[in-house]
């Protein structure tokens, strides 16, 4: 972005190139003009390294950093309406872990549902749906923020807003404050069919549930014995007071990273009624169980992302032999 003397758009006036994503000084924003066939401010600026000039705001996004006030402008009823119709028209913005879901043909049913997402509706209304949030926000004005947002506020409520900025083709940033509630979260534009893709998804998981059911008791003479029942709960016969690890409550079937897929079969979590929360890779043959604990630093969108070089244990049930497999490693961490 160039850097003048003046404000004007003559290429002799430039003093300095200011890179992407600089951070700059406000000294003085000027009245809303045109600079060819751009309309917008010039305004003062000071860079960190000491260049002082001007430059045009199209390309600039705004804030007061004493107040966090967005500088925004305003738009005409048909500016505004054609905004709007702009967003209505995307139909698939979804929150961002459901690329990496998608791309990694890996999926938690628990963070992939069809009415995740941002949405407008015919009556002026945005609807966001995230694990974090759920929100109805009913806007009656829209302001344009440079170079690539719209801001969204509410006659109701004038400290309340939804700001949504275009960062690249298929990614839109949200920053939200409404009732209360003040949240930033990103959207991606997903055209896949979500429905499909649970029902997939649940197939694949009702698959593993059923083969953990069928073991029956998982016997390990060390740690004790293992059952998993069809109402998702586990029972583990295990002693609490030498080992940190659940002996009772629910299960579910989270994803793993596709490398790990190499090493690994699958992946669950354990959550006793504490709603503590415990994550084991997988490992099975028809007779064997082998359960990786995982630290909670390895989870990312409720999928095992990296591998945990230091395991907080490794334990292999067996279900038909009387002598089985000891722990094959028990970490420091184990307590």
């Amino acid at each position: 972005m160039p850097l003048r003397t003046s404000p004007d758009s003559y290429v002799e006036n430039i003093i300095y190139r200011i890179p992407k994503e600089t951070i700059l000084k406000i000294i003085y924003i000027g009245e809303e003009t045109k600079a060819g066939s751009l309309k917008g401010r010039w305004i003062q600026v000071l860079t960190k390294d000491g260049y002082k000039g001007y430059v045009f705001d199209y390309s600039l996004e705004v804030f007061d950093n004493i107040t966090g006030t967005i500088i925004t402008s305003p738009l005409d009823q048909a500016s505004q309406d054609h905004a709007t119709n702009t967003f209505k028209n995307i139909k698939y913005l979804r929150p961002l872990y459901y690329e990496k879901m998608i791309a990694n043909n890996t999926y938690n049913t628990n963070l992939l549902r069809e009415d995740y997402g941002l949405f407008f509706t015919h009556k002026n209304e945005i609807k966001i749906n995230i694990p974090e949030l759920t929100l109805h926000f009913k806007f009656n004005a829209v302001e344009e923020v440079k170079p690539n947002g719209f801001l969204f506020r509410s006659e109701t409520s004038k400290e309340d807003f939804i700001l949504l900025l275009k960062e690249t083709q298929n990614y839109y940033k949200s920053i939200i404050k409404a009732k209360e509630r003040n949240l930033e979260a990103t959207f991606v534009i997903i055209e896949q069919n979500i429905k499909k893709i649970i029902l997939e998804a649940e197939k694949q998981n009702q698959n593993l549930i059923s083969r953990l059911i069928s073991y029956g008791t998982l016997i390990n003479k060390q740690y004790g014995n293992l059952e998993f029942k069809s109402d998702k709960t586990f029972v583990w016969e295990i002693d609490k007071k030498i080992y940190n690890l659940p002996n009772s409550g629910t299960f579910e079937i989270i994803g793993l990273n596709p490398k790990l897929q190499i090493s690994y079969k699958n992946a669950i979590k354990l959550i006793t009624k504490e709603r503590k929360e415990y994550f084991c890779l997988l490992d099975y043959t028809n007779n064997a169980l082998q359960l990786i604990f995982i630290s909670p630093k390895s989870v990312e969108d409720g999928l095992i992302i990296t591998d945990d070089k230091d395991k907080m244990a490794v334990i292999l049930f067996n279900n038909d032999q009387p002598k089985q497999n000891m722990l094959t490693k028990q970490s420091q961490h184990t307590t």
